[in-house]
């Protein structure tokens, strides 16, 4: 018999969730996967495709079309369901992204109004110190000019100068001295490779003469011993005798060689010694001007702030109406200049302001754009499952009524 039980309902319920879209893949997946295992065992199953045409004759045609139906409102509400939670998705986005903006904006607006606020402050002093400039400037033959020079300050000045000359004076001479100490480390540098070439050098040459003087000796006594030796001729005698003689003279011109590389070297190290000793004295001579050079900065210092206080002494002898002239001006343009740098930055500001309420709004309409086409698309998922929930109810019921037909077509044969 055929039993009811063969199919389950693809949902009970509609699923509101992001996890929802998941379910529902899952589920028109495994049908999908059922229904290829189906075929499958359709092409290999002995009966062939007379296992579909028995199956329809037994469940009957209703069953079919049934399950074609539920088949179709499975994927139409998996599609449905996934398009709905990408929009969901997309509003979530919008939303963040709106209340972001909005936030931007309010604290641009708050920062505009502040800015307008120092502004106006701003205003109102510059239009302050403009009144109590022109009630405190006199007319411009009026102002009281600084005195001349007095006889104080040209000696504090004088007395300033020669000090700052030495002081200057001792600078570059340190300068040239720490020039003179890198030259004479090069120098030194040098005179310890050319020390360590001539030592080289007169080793090698005390090796060739030492080699030449035993090849001499050796020759010698191997002319001597010779059983020919009184019994050649003379020709032979005199090559003999000629032989041994350059071979005397090529150990004599190596023992030459070897004591002038052997004084090359002794040249070398004192030349070395020259170098060092130099740049000792370089360092020295340094280390004693610098020094000087601190107590001269030190003197420079101390008649530079004679100089100043002379100076600041005799500054201050300037009228009380001049000073007041100054400050007063200077206060006017001080303000003039703070009311005109907080009136750009509020213009500014309240410009930024603008242009992220305008992008706060711009976000708001997107958001609310999501939002409807979200609604939309749920609500397309919603009808969806329903019309999935019919079609499987729509299934069962066929199946019902297929399971009863053969039930009662299997009693006659079952009691005979």
């Amino acid at each position: 018999m055929v039993s009811a039980d063969e199919h389950t309902p693809l949902i009970t319920n509609e699923p509101k969730t992001a996890s929802s879209g998941f379910a529902t893949k899952l589920i028109a997946g495994s049908v999908l996967v059922g229904l290829l295992v189906f075929a499958v065992f359709a092409v290999v199953s002995p009966q062939g495709f007379n296992f579909f045409k028995s199956d329809a004759d037994t469940l009957g045609e209703g069953v079919v079309e049934a399950e074609a139906g539920r088949l179709t409102a499975a994927n139409d509400y998996a599609m449905k369901k996934q398009l709905a939670d990408n929009a969901k998705g997309a509003m979530d986005a919008a939303a963040k992204a709106s209340e972001a903006a909005d936030a931007e904006a309010q604290r641009a607006e708050s920062i505009a109004v502040s800015t307008r606020t120092t502004a106006d402050t701003s205003a109102v002093d510059a239009k302050d110190a403009l009144s109590s400039a022109d009630s405190s400037s006199p007319a411009g033959d009026a102002r009281i000019a600084a005195p001349a020079e007095t006889a104080a300050l040209v000696a504090a000045k004088t007395s300033y100068t020669a000090a700052k000359t030495n002081y200057d004076t001792s600078t570059e001479k340190i300068a040239t001295l720490e020039a003179d100490l890198v030259s004479a480390g090069e120098a030194t540098t040098a005179a310890e490779s050319a020390l360590a070439a001539a030592t080289t050098e007169a080793t090698t040459a005390e090796t060739a003469a030492n080699d030449a003087a035993t090849k001499a000796a050796d020759d010698n006594t191997a002319a001597q011993g010779d059983d020919t030796v009184g019994e050649e001729d003379i020709a032979s005698a005199t090559s003999r005798a000629e032989a041994v003689g350059a071979a005397a003279a090529a150990a004599k011109d190596a023992e030459i060689a070897a004591a002038d590389a052997q004084e090359a070297t002794s040249d070398a190290k004192a030349a070395l010694e020259a170098a060092k000793l130099a740049a000792k004295d370089v360092q020295f001579k340094l280390d004693l001007e610098k020094t000087r050079n601190a107590d001269l900065a030190a003197e420079s210092k101390r008649k530079q702030q004679l100089f100043i206080d002379q100076s600041n002494s005799e500054a201050l002898t300037r009228t009380a109406s001049e000073q007041t002239i100054t400050s007063a001006e200077d206060a006017m343009t001080d303000a003039a200049s703070d009311s005109a740098s907080a009136s750009a930055s509020a213009t500014a500001s309240e410009a930024e302001a603008l242009r992220l309420r305008n992008v706060a709004k711009v976000r708001q309409d997107e958001a609310t754009a999501a939002q409807a086409a979200y609604q939309t698309a749920n609500d397309a998922a919603m009808v969806a499952a329903a019309t999935l929930k019919q079609a499987e109810a729509t299934l069962l019921h066929e199946k019902e009524k297929a399971v009863a037909a053969a039930n009662a077509a299997d009693a006659p044969a079952e009691s005979a």
